[in-house]
């Protein structure tokens, strides 16, 4: 699945898909090296503020462990909440049906079926979500096996997994209010940007 392709070829909407590994990497301090996850959080509150839309989805699995677990974040304040129900829809899912990882994978097959580009935010290894699609893609019916080759579960995959040093890139290159956006939350974390195209 190549981003930039699939945008250029018929313009459909990305989508970004907040995974329960992005909302602790934005919000615990025991966690290394997240100041990423902590400014793309900023930006997409201020960005909401300026366009009123939302581009921002997860699902309520991942919602509601979050706010169930916010009072064991030190420093979080609780209406930290609103302020993530202001920028993200939330869908839907039967919370005793529904485990978080495979929640994320439902959220962005809705999403993949609906014409839309499912970007999941997490920094979670590309390895392991191969290991969830997989699984997840025989729970829901499609061409998947627990045999098929790497190259086969990429052809087939549905979601494109992007830590947040890589979605900073994605807002550099594609999002239209990225410079208003920087003038009011100031520019991201000096990281390493990787060089080669965003695909998966």
């Amino acid at each position: 699945m190549s981003i930039e392709n699939d945008i250029a070829s018929d313009g459909r909407p990305i989508r970004l898909i907040l995974d329960r590994s992005f909302f602790h990497d934005a919000f615990r301090t025991d966690y290394p090296n997240t100041e990423s996850a902590k400014w793309i959080f900023s930006y997409l509150v201020n960005r909401r503020a300026v366009s009123r839309q939302k581009i921002c989805i997860t699902s309520s699995v991942i919602i509601n462990n979050f706010a169930f677990r916010l009072k064991s974040f030190p420093g979080v304040p609780p209406q930290t909440i609103l302020a993530i129900l202001a920028i993200t829809e939330v869908y839907p899912l039967p919370q005793e049906d529904m485990q978080f990882d495979p929640s994320t994978l439902y959220v962005a097959k809705i999403l993949y079926d609906n014409q839309g580009i499912p970007v999941i935010l997490s920094s979670v290894s590309m390895e392991k979500w191969r290991t969830r699609a997989v699984k997840a893609g025989i729970e829901m019916g499609l061409e998947f096996d627990e045999d098929m080759s790497v190259k086969r579960v990429y052809d087939n995959i549905w979601f494109l997994p992007m830590n947040s040093v890589l979605c900073i890139s994605l807002f550099k290159k594609f999002d239209p209010l990225y410079s208003q956006i920087i003038n009011m939350v100031g520019d991201p974390p000096e990281q390493e940007l990787s060089s080669s195209p965003i695909t998966l």
